[in-house]
């Protein structure tokens, strides 16, 4: 069955796989996919990937950082997200 047979649902992209030098497969990130930087523990966006480098944007703005150690963000790593920016957010309006 294709991909335009089965699309995903609404709003969702289908995960990527590259195979690296070594032949082994490697998720790739589409633009604006949340990411795990796993050398740093850190959750962000992906803008941009070149092949092995992802770059990866801090979720309240900021410099991109580049990283070859990355893993899409599961449903844990998207609730911490979520957590992180309402608390800044609540520390910079504390209304």
């Amino acid at each position: 069955m294709s991909d335009t047979e089965n699309p995903p649902p609404h709003g969702e992209q289908r995960p990527t796989f590259v195979v690296t030098r070594t032949g082994t497969a490697k998720w790739s990130p589409n633009i604006g996919d949340l990411v795990i930087d796993t050398a740093l523990d850190r959750v962000g966006k992906a803008v941009g990937w070149d092949g092995e480098t992802v770059s990866i944007a801090p979720l309240d703005g900021g410099e991109p950082w580049h990283t070859t150690t990355y893993r899409p963000a599961n449903t844990h790593d998207r609730l911490r997200a979520r957590v992180m920016v309402i608390n800044r957010e609540h520390r910079a309006y504390p209304w």
